[in-house]
């Protein structure tokens, strides 16, 4: 969700109109719209995916993509925190990210930037340089900075804590008429909800890794033996330690 939003806020500032206004939490009617819009000039639907876009996309419009990906031990940690499942969903999930990234690198290989999720930690406005050489738009330092302080994680988690705040019923609906145009929800594996924001995509509850290398003590010893027999090859091949 940074380099969504970090990307949204990077072509605002290069003076192009930015759609769609409000991000539904329904990924298929967003690309659907974003596919077989028009072509307008300096306008651009900035569109975000968890599945395999089609290759070649059946679209009128230059298309530049983005493919961040994770060391998948920490991602599906995140995920199984995130989505209130159990330990064979977020393997499940180790196996989807494998997929999609290799899909994405290989498939739209002269189209996409890769970007390294640990790198929003370590070197954020190297990223912020990568995305706006990648996207043809020049900024000045100043207004990057000013980007990745909107975006900061100290930011995003003041941000998150208003998420949270808004009240949801035992089915989902967001209280409050003042929230009802701004929110919604989604529904966690267990039956819970989270509360979803329109304006951002950001969702309660979206951080919720402390570190990276959290999983080689927040999973079992026969947990980490499955996930490592899934992906070491894969590990290695993305130059992450075993």
């Amino acid at each position: 969700m940074w380099t969504y939003n970090v990307t949204r806020e990077i072509l605002m500032a290069g003076k192009w109109t930015v759609l769609p206004k409000l991000i539904p939490p329904n990924e298929a009617v967003l690309i659907r719209d974003a596919l077989a819009s028009e072509v307008n000039v300096m306008e651009v639907y900035c569109i975000k995916t968890h599945g395999k876009l089609p290759n070649p996309l059946p679209t009128r419009h230059e298309v530049k993509l983005i493919c961040n990906f994770r060391d998948v031990r920490d991602a599906s940690l995140s995920y199984m925190r995130f989505t209130h499942c159990e330990f064979s969903q977020g393997l499940s999930a180790i196996k989807h990210m494998m997929d999609l990234t290799d899909y994405y690198l290989k498939a739209f290989e002269t189209t996409t930037l890769p970007l390294r999720y640990e790198d929003i930690t370590h070197s954020p406005i190297q990223l912020i340089d990568k995305l706006c050489a990648h996207l043809g738009v020049s900024l000045s330092d100043s207004k990057k900075r000013e980007i990745l302080e909107k975006y900061s994680k100290e930011s995003i988690k003041k941000k998150l804590k208003e998420i949270s705040e808004v009240r949801l019923g035992e089915g989902g609906q967001v209280k409050g008429a003042k929230h009802q145009s701004r929110f919604e929800s989604v529904r966690n594996f267990d039956g819970t909800y989270r509360t979803y924001e329109k304006n951002t995509a950001f969702q309660s509850n979206h951080i919720t890794s402390k570190k990276d290398g959290e999983w080689r003590t927040a999973f079992k010893q026969d947990e980490i033996a499955q996930i490592h027999s899934l992906c070491q090859h894969w590990l290695i091949e993305y130059g992450y330690q075993i």
